[in-house]
């Protein structure tokens, strides 16, 4: 008897993407909740300046130099719901390394947009438009691929709805850089700069509405409470 008691094996955690694991956490769903907030005022601080500046002929970026307050208030606002978020996923077991590091370059990247300003071409080149420039590249490749990242084991496993969308959003935005790749490397050939050839302003705007998207719906995955059995 003892030593079928003694040679027993511990029962094995379950892990939280499995239906049996129903371990709350409020904190993590408060932080959840939080970047849902800031992604929300982002989005509301550039669609008002659409609204009422004026459309999709420049890029978000170029906001910068009418409505300096507004524009760092959307970045801002986006990498505190972006850092919450990935509190969140790292309280839940979902970050993990790669995901942990490439969400940090996404913030970074977002870091450098807010601090240095994109280029001025009436003045011209300057060193703060290529480190604009650098950062927003980092950003917008490191999304999509964090996404992937956090989410592979929930898709693999048959997880949540909204981890899901979070993935397709994350593909979605991936097939628009590439999108762009393509239109850089197709003006090598035409002789037409690429960001000429595009509707730039556009499609920065579909980009970035994809990748917010898909922080969303991160945060909506980690803020829901697992079901009971």
């Amino acid at each position: 008897m003892s030593s079928a008691l003694t040679d027993a094996q511990p029962a094995r955690p379950i892990p939280a993407d499995e239906p049996g694991h129903h371990r709350p956490d409020r904190f993590a769903a408060i932080l959840a909740v939080l970047a849902l907030v800031g992604f929300a005022g982002a989005a509301a601080l550039v669609l008002a300046l659409d609204a009422t500046v004026g459309g999709s002929s420049e890029t978000v970026s170029a906001y910068v130099f009418t409505h300096p307050v507004e524009f760092t208030s959307a970045v801002v606002l986006l990498v505190a719901g972006s850092v919450a978020l990935g509190a969140a996923l790292a309280r839940r077991g979902h970050l993990g390394v790669g995901g942990g590091v490439l969400l940090g370059l996404w913030a970074v990247g977002l870091i450098a947009v807010a601090i240095f300003p994109k280029t001025d071409w009436s003045v011209g080149p300057s060193l703060s438009g290529q480190i604009h420039r650098v950062g927003s590249l980092i950003a917008f490749f490191a999304l999509p691929l964090a996404v992937a990242v956090v989410t592979a084991r929930s898709w693999r496993r048959g997880g949540a709805l909204s981890a899901r969308l979070g993935s397709i959003f994350g593909l979605a935005a991936a097939v628009v850089l590439g999108y762009l790749v393509w239109a850089v490397v197709q003006s090598q050939f035409s002789g037409i700069p690429w960001y000429h050839a595009i509707d730039l302003g556009l499609v920065e705007r579909i980009l970035i509405g994809f990748e917010v998207a898909a922080l969303a719906a991160l945060a909506v995955w980690v803020a829901r409470r697992p079901a009971l059995p």
